[in-house]
């Protein structure tokens, strides 16, 4: 790691590091969903999207958050806070873990997954329909009727393999992540910025009204960001697949990747 931290502060010190537009601020604000939960500040996205209605505000915002993290790259320790909601799933004694993230913070990891897509689109494997835009588990379906009509239609074999990441996020090593961000020549500006995202990060878990201590998050990715499906996807690109034999590879939200194989 300290190694790519290294690489990364020289290529800083040449590297062109644009300003958040106020396209991309504008079309994160519009993305924020008006109903979801408070985080550790106690900010609303209504209520910064009723702020963010002021001229003023509105520029002084964007400025501040171009200023700390894309000039100084600096993730504000505030915003590195998740409350944990654990809801119970349909099996006894089984929970699937909610993050409650700051509710500016995910406007911010809105506009940076942006100029991330942007980058590693056209680099991601072609099977990879999950969490893409204009791609969807539907046409991955499609694609595996229609290999499987053509495999029965000449009377050959046709399987597919199946493979669940349990706690898919929560075991996402930051050191590889960051590899395989430099790997897909992400600019070294982003790059900083998500490795300061993900440093010294805590949480604590609530339960019927009762909250767990203060704890660090050494490694994994926030449930609940945008940005963490993306970072998700670059985790997995790079799983071996032989084009000959793999035509459809789908990556879900709850961390499901399902692979079709030809022989």
């Amino acid at each position: 790691m300290q190694e790519n931290l290294q690489y990364i502060h020289k290529r800083l010190a040449f590297e062109h590091k644009p300003d958040f537009t106020v396209r991309e601020f504008d079309q994160a604000i519009r993305k924020a969903n008006m109903r979801s939960a408070k985080g550790f500040d106690g900010v609303s996205s209504r209520l910064i999207k009723i702020c963010l209605q002021m001229p003023i505000f509105h520029r002084a915002l964007l400025q501040a958050i171009n200023n700390d993290i894309i000039r100084e790259g600096r993730y504000p320790i505030q915003f590195k806070k998740a409350r944990i909601v654990p809801l119970p799933k349909a099996k006894a004694g089984e929970y699937r873990p909610i993050s409650l993230l700051p509710s500016l913070s995910k406007i911010i990891e809105y506009m940076i997954q942006i100029r991330m897509r942007e980058i590693v689109e056209l680099k991601l494997p072609r099977q990879q329909f999950g969490c893409r835009p204009g791609h969807s588990t539907a046409q991955a379906l499609m694609r595996l009727l229609h290999y499987a009509g053509i495999t029965a239609g000449t009377n050959r074999q046709f399987g597919a393999i199946l493979y669940d990441f349990t706690k898919a996020y929560d075991r996402v090593p930051k050191h590889i992540l960051i590899d395989k961000m430099l790997d897909l020549d992400i600019p070294a500006y982003l790059v900083r910025i998500v490795h300061q995202w993900l440093t010294d990060r805590t949480f604590t878990v609530t339960y019927r009204n009762t909250e767990s201590t203060i704890r660090p998050q050494a490694n994994g990715i926030p449930q609940g960001s945008s940005l963490s499906v993306l970072l998700w996807i670059i985790f997995v690109y790079d799983i071996p697949l032989d084009p000959s034999m793999a035509n459809t590879y789908v990556t879900r939200l709850d961390g499901l990747p399902v692979a079709k194989k030809q022989p």
